[in-house]
């Protein structure tokens, strides 16, 4: 049919700009491809289904990412999706649709964490503690959506290593507060998930907790 030839020759390309970006060589070659992978994106809209244009959005956000182009990956990819998500008004349904939200609101905030540690890269400011605070309650929404679902399992471990990462900007006596009920909630996340209870987490779980440990220490509640 005229729209699967469309979305043939679309995937295609976009293949073959994905194996352009995975190529090694200096940046300033790579530079093009994102004005090629947004371009690709618009030009091809109205031929592709609902489900296939917002999937490829979520891809080339990712691929955006890998080429330092955070800002693009926000604006153009990841934001779009979460309104969506947001909005019920996603293609897909069921868990493809918790999927699809969390991971777009996983790649908005690791584009936010790029541009905030850019600003202030020991998140000194009290502006920066802020921001690091509403990052981190997105996470965690967008992982306790996909907690119920099990077959969701590597999303919520996804959320997990994203919190960990954002609350290891948060493990200052300053800031430790801000670390505590998120690392603690990843914890009872990653226990009450079968799936994520494989020996293949355990090393996982462990730095979770350990890390939650040295939060609440440096928080000083410990003392006396």
């Amino acid at each position: 049919t005229p729209d699967g030839m469309a979305t043939a020759r679309f995937q295609a390309e976009w293949s073959s700009l994905r194996a352009s970006a995975a190529r090694r060589g200096p940046a300033a070659l790579k530079a093009p491809l994102k004005q090629r992978l947004l371009s690709l994106l618009r030009d091809n809209r109205a031929q592709l289904s609902p489900l296939i244009y917002e999937r490829a959005l979520l891809d080339t956000g990712a691929l955006l990412v890998g080429l330092g182009e955070y800002t693009a990956a926000q604006r153009e990819c990841f934001e779009p999706i979460a309104r969506l998500a947001a909005a019920a008004k996603l293609a897909a349904g069921g868990d493809g649709a918790y999927e699809m939200g969390a991971t777009a609101d996983y790649g908005a905030v690791e584009c936010e964490l790029h541009a905030l540690t850019a600003r202030d890269p020991g998140l000194l400011k009290s502006a920066s503690a802020s921001v690091l605070s509403s990052l981190l309650e997105r996470a965690r929404a967008a992982m306790a959506r996909c907690v119920p679902h099990e077959s969701l399992y590597w999303v919520v471990f996804n959320g997990s290593v994203l919190i960990y990462r954002l609350c290891r900007h948060a493990l200052s006596p300053a800031r430790a507060s801000l670390a505590v009920p998120h690392l603690a909630y990843c914890a009872l996340a990653l226990e009450g998930i079968v799936p994520l209870l494989q020996p293949r987490f355990v090393a996982w779980r462990t730095r979770v907790y350990v890390t939650l440990c040295h939060a609440y220490e440096a928080t000083g509640a410990t003392a006396g």
